[in-house]
């Protein structure tokens, strides 16, 4: 239960449907043995509260007997779904072993639902809570990214309104956290509107993660030089891999791919505060809760492995 909860917040993670958390890994020769202190906490929290409800095991048999059984025909279900959209069997062989066994799992689930007032309302209760928790987070996410490519131009719209605002260039690199598109990314607007100046080498970093559990260094990064002194790096990493940036820049800084030095590097990341109103597409309620997320969600600089030195926070206000 420890270990495949570590698993599989981390793939959560990857995938954007839980905010970012702190993730320790505890062998150095697997990369798959991680450690999770929140989660940790949370299991520890979840455990005793059960304890102290039912007080005996007896009285947690309603809730085991629907937990199991509604796993195991979850789990049926998206065997099939792999099976048809992954594997790509037909539709009769994977239909055939779906009603297999399924034909065993309903009836077991079906006897188990009879005692869900008697503490098997208690896995559901649980499932649930972590599935809103999880589509919050992915719609204000999804909101988030809206916002930003509704508001904000692509480079060759904003290259012009750019060198008009900037009235001074100042020696070294900025590498602005973007995302994977052609828009201007919004830390770079409100740092040239409010300070008016620009490093001489720019450089919008977006992280991606791939369907793939890892990515082979030669296709870890990707530059497209949008201008001489305008540079978008596209980093890949699989969703069993941590998204740690500084290799790949170093690995860019050694080849003399792009012309910069890792010591005089300024990361800009945002933050941006939701504005709690029932004015946007997610209510007040909803809003609520993803602003708790993220605040609490493990910060840029961490996630991706930046000198936290070298690091400078813009703050946004948005409603979503």
């Amino acid at each position: 239960l420890i270990s495949g909860a570590f698993s599989l917040t981390r793939q959560a993670m990857a995938l954007g449907y839980f905010p970012q958390v702190t993730i320790r890994h505890t062998a150095s020769h697997t990369e798959g043995q991680i450690y999770i202190p929140e989660m940790n906490a949370l299991l520890a929290v979840a455990c005793l509260m059960l304890v102290l409800t039912f007080r005996e095991s007896v009285k947690l048999a309603a809730a085991y007997g629907i937990a199991v059984t509604g796993t195991m025909a979850i789990t049926s279900i998206l065997f099939y779904v792999v099976a048809r959209h992954h594997w790509h069997w037909p539709i009769w062989k994977a239909g055939g072993l779906l009603v297999f066994f399924l034909a065993i799992d309903l009836p077991f689930l079906t006897a188990n639902l009879f005692k869900f007032f008697d503490g098997g309302y208690v896995p559901v209760l649980i499932g649930a809570i972590l599935i809103a928790g999880m589509l919050i987070w992915m719609k204000g996410r999804t909101y988030l990214n809206e916002q930003h490519l509704n508001c904000y131009p692509t480079y060759a719209d904003a290259r012009d309104k750019i060198e008009e605002a900037v009235v001074a260039r100042v020696p070294g690199t900025a590498v602005f956290l973007s995302p994977p598109t052609d828009h201007i990314p919004p830390i770079l607007v409100h740092h040239v509107q409010r300070n008016r100046c620009l490093h001489q080498t720019v450089i919008l970093l977006s992280v991606q993660t791939t369907s793939d559990a890892t990515v082979v260094e030669n296709a870890r990064y990707k530059i497209e030089n949008l201008d001489t002194d305008f540079h978008r790096v596209s980093m890949y990493f699989g969703f069993m891999e941590v998204p740690n940036i500084m290799p790949a820049l170093e690995r860019i800084a050694s080849s003399q791919e792009l012309p910069i030095d890792l010591k005089h590097i300024t990361y800009y990341v945002g933050h941006e505060t939701t504005v709690n109103s029932n004015a946007g597409n997610m209510g007040r309620i909803a809003e609520s809760i993803f602003g708790y997320l993220q605040r609490n969600a493990v910060e840029s600089e961490r996630q991706y492995g930046m000198p936290k030195e070298q690091v400078l926070e813009i703050g946004t206000r948005v409603d979503l």
